[in-house]
């Protein structure tokens, strides 16, 4: 994030627009990704996920990274990295953190929300 402060990052199951989980990351440095430890979640193939980044801070909305493709190019989405697939932009102005269901701008890369998976047995 390119704000200094706490933000609530939270993994939603798309199909039933359910939390899963989420955490608070608190961002000290604007120049270094952030990682906090979540509980194990069971990821199952083939489902669809949202991560969200709630940026309002008390009250206010922080600003956000975002990556605009030049006008009259193709949309971004969707586009495949190792076997992750994004989809779309979700997006959805509240205080608080609720699920993102308004699809945003396919030309736009924002908020840059991360997940580390590792696997276990």
């Amino acid at each position: 994030m390119p704000q200094i402060g706490s933000y609530r990052v939270s993994l939603w199951d798309f199909a039933t627009t359910n939390l899963i989980t989420a955490t608070t990351i608190s961002v000290t440095d604007t120049a270094q990704f952030k990682y906090n430890e979540i509980s194990p979640v069971d990821v199952v193939a083939n489902t669809r996920y949202v991560i969200s980044i709630n940026n309002t801070v008390g009250g206010i909305p922080k600003q956000i990274f975002a990556f605009n493709k030049k006008p009259g190019s193709l949309d971004i989405y969707p586009f495949t990295t190792g076997s992750i697939t994004y989809e779309t932009l979700q997006a959805k102005s509240s205080a608080s953190s609720i699920f993102p269901d308004i699809v945003g701008n396919l030309k736009i890369f924002a908020g840059v929300p991360d997940l580390q998976f590792e696997y276990t047995e």
